[in-house]
């Protein structure tokens, strides 16, 4: 009877004991550990419904039974998954031209000095502003007017 391995493994003199060794430790022992890591990693941004930790407590810090609801939309943007919109240098113009197209239904106080409104708005996270622009485009029906790009990250 024998064993399933290379003739050199199995040399009597002793040699090829540190290969078998460093064989057996890294499939056996590193390479489960390297994926054990690598899942739980990932996994621990996540709870069992697939929602991000972070966006469940921002929700629940910004969710209030007194939350009015010209509020709902800075709530609902603030998961933490629209973090991960890709943002491209091509999004600036078409995304102002969507601002142009749905700048009414935005939650931009008009009775202060609309310029300083506008631009507290832009001074957002790029991928904050993406979103609300997204979303509203959608809420508005104006989702015609997207360029592919901005189509895509729509979908």
């Amino acid at each position: 009877m024998g064993i399933a391995l290379p003739q050199f493994l199995l040399n009597i003199e002793g040699a090829s004991g540190g290969i078998l060794l460093l064989w057996i430790v890294g499939v056996c022992i590193l390479l489960p550990l390297v994926v054990a890591v690598v899942y739980l990693s990932k996994s621990s941004k996540y709870t069992g419904n697939n929602v991000m930790h972070q966006t469940l407590s921002a929700y629940y810090y910004f969710m209030k039974p007194s939350l009015a609801p010209s509020k709902v939309m800075d709530v609902l943007i603030k998961a933490a998954e629209y973090m991960e919109i890709p943002i491209r240098r091509s999004d600036g113009e078409p995304l102002q031209k969507l601002f142009l197209l749905v700048r009414s239904e935005l939650n931009l106080d008009l009775k202060n000095n609309p310029k300083q409104e506008q631009a507290k708005f832009w001074k957002q996270h790029p991928a904050l502003v993406k979103t609300e622009l997204l979303i509203q485009a959608h809420l508005t029906r104006e989702t015609t007017t997207l360029t592919p790009e901005l189509q895509s990250d729509y979908k």
